[in-house]
């Protein structure tokens, strides 16, 4: 007589023993990834995302590990087919708005939060985004409301008061901005020394960042102070301890090596930024901004043909090129020059008629104007980002009229002299 085999519709006993144990399997392995997760064992959240793909849970840890590990292919293929299998899921669409942010596509990202917010208006992740989206594209009002909004969600939390504090400086609150980091338990110097300069002491700001990056800091903390220390100092106008800093900056710091450049370029060293920027392209991480000051730089120099080599490969980049990096850097290394002239007018060759120095503030004046033209418009009420533009502009045409009082004699400087930088190999 053949026997019958226990149902397993749902509902049944044993359906409902097999559920459960699955969903206690379910459990151990989420626990085991998230445990992973902290310890950097990618292993075992494979392992559970093998076992339960359908888990929303293990596929943020996985592609949280991927991002941490830089690989940022995956992270986008298990985002977007997670998407495709839950396209509302809040949680892998504030992935996708982060990824989109990253990439700088900025106005993207602000669509991908509307939705996430849409259905969780008090996810403190999806605020912090939106408030710095909102800051990217000028909207400081907003910027603050919505990061006071997600510091309130995470009361005590330093990290979600510290983007409230630098969104109170971006909009020309400092005193409020000291208010918010009094109330930090260990604020950064980083950002003290931000608050500082926003009060205008910037003296005590250089050196709160002077003694951090003589200190025992992480490598990324010394990095950053280095990089608000040179700011600091820009602003202050200390060109001499500037020169300072940026010669003890070494290829071990790289992006702090990317930032340097274009302070290379206000101090008119055009080679230096050269030079160095030719051993950073070689990185892929920096190459983008390594090539943008070259450009700058082998204009500046009369390396024409250096200049255009830089200018097709910074082309090629993912990102191609950004018209308003592009015409921050026209600003800084015309800064530079003048610099030059004025401390002594015969080095620059200053001469309209013999030099290229003309025509290069014309190309720089072209250029915002286009970037200006290809900006483009906001929605009712939104302010317009690029209005730094128009600040740079008017500092080229002032210096355009600078050029009828320099001393007409021309002549190379010091700083053209000698080789001309080599453009290294793209990197495999």
């Amino acid at each position: 007589m053949r026997r019958r085999k226990p149902s397993t519709r749902r509902g049944s006993p044993a359906s409902a023993s097999r559920t459960a144990i699955d969903r206690a399997e379910a459990a151990r392995l989420l626990r085991t990834a998230r445990a992973a997760a902290f310890d950097g064992d990618g292993d075992a959240i494979d392992w559970a995302f093998s076992a339960i793909p359908e888990s929303v849970a293990v596929r943020r840890l996985k592609i949280e590990h991927a991002l941490h590990h830089g690989d940022t292919d995956s992270a986008d293929a298990l985002i977007a087919q997670g998407l495709l299998l839950r396209p509302t899921n809040p949680s892998l669409t504030l992935l996708r708005a982060r990824r989109l942010y990253a990439q700088g596509h900025v106005r993207r990202a602000k669509d991908e939060l509307r939705l996430v917010l849409a259905s969780r208006p008090h996810h403190c992740g999806a605020l912090e985004l939106c408030g710095r989206v909102a800051a990217e594209l000028g909207d400081h009002a907003t910027a603050v409301a919505l990061l006071r909004q997600a510091a309130a969600e995470r009361s005590g939390n330093d990290r979600a008061t510290g983007l409230l504090v630098q969104s109170l400086l971006d909009a020309g609150y400092a005193d409020r901005a000291a208010g918010a980091l009094r109330t930090m338990a260990q604020p950064s110097s980083g950002l003290k020394a931000r608050v500082l300069r926003g009060m205008g002491r910037l003296l005590e700001a250089r050196e709160v960042l002077e003694r951090a990056a003589a200190g025992d800091l992480p490598a990324t903390d010394r990095e950053a102070a280095l990089c608000d220390l040179i700011d600091t100092l820009e602003e202050a106008g200390d060109y001499p301890r500037l020169r300072s800093v940026l010669e003890s900056i070494g290829t071990d710091q790289p992006a702090v090596l990317a930032k340097a450049g274009r302070s290379w370029l206000l101090l008119g060293e055009f080679r230096t930024a050269a030079l160095r920027m030719a051993r950073l392209a070689r990185s892929r991480a920096n190459r983008d901004r390594a090539l943008e000051v070259m450009v700058v730089a082998a204009s500046m120099m009369d390396r024409v043909h250096l200049a255009e080599l830089a200018l097709r490969r910074l082309q090629l980049t993912a990102t191609g090129i950004d018209a308003e990096a592009m015409a921050e850097g026209w600003r800084r290394g015309l800064m530079g020059r003048l610099l030059v002239d004025q401390q002594s007018p015969r080095r620059a060759g200053a001469d309209p008629s013999s030099s290229r120095l003309g025509g290069l503030i014309q190309a720089a004046i072209d250029t915002f104007d286009e970037a200006d033209d290809q900006a483009s418009p906001n929605g009712p009420g939104e302010p317009e980002p690029r209005s730094s533009l128009e600040h740079h502009r008017a500092a080229c045409l002032a210096a355009m009229g600078a050029l009828s009082k320099s001393d007409p004699r021309p002549r190379r400087t010091p700083d053209e002299a000698g080789p001309e930088p080599q453009m290294p190999e793209p990197a495999p």
